[in-house]
């Protein structure tokens, strides 16, 4: 929202020096959206819900799902996929 670009353009001067203020026609685009947490189909079922991602398996159909996480660590989101996909499919 508008509200949210001023509130990061303010708190982004407050550590500027006054030559060099960012204003709102410095922001070119923006954007957001929501992050779904995930829930372990192997944790307790009174588990909160995860701030992590958590890869799973089909077991009839042996597909691999990625769910939760974060952009920050996509790299890591990544290697436990294949990770996961080499174990149920080694002939890969």
């Amino acid at each position: 929202t508008e509200e949210e670009i001023d509130w990061i353009i303010g708190e982004t001067n407050n550590y500027l020096t006054p030559e060099c203020q960012v204003t709102r026609k410095d922001v070119l685009s923006a954007w957001s959206g929501i992050r779904p947490l995930a829930v372990d189909p192997h944790a307790d079922p009174n588990a909160p819900a995860s701030r992590d991602h958590v890869v799973s398996v089909n077991p009839k159909t042996k597909a691999v799902f990625v769910a939760g996480g974060k952009w920050t660590t996509y790299r890591e989101m990544a290697e436990d996929a294949i990770d996961n996909l080499l174990q149920v499919h080694p002939d890969l």
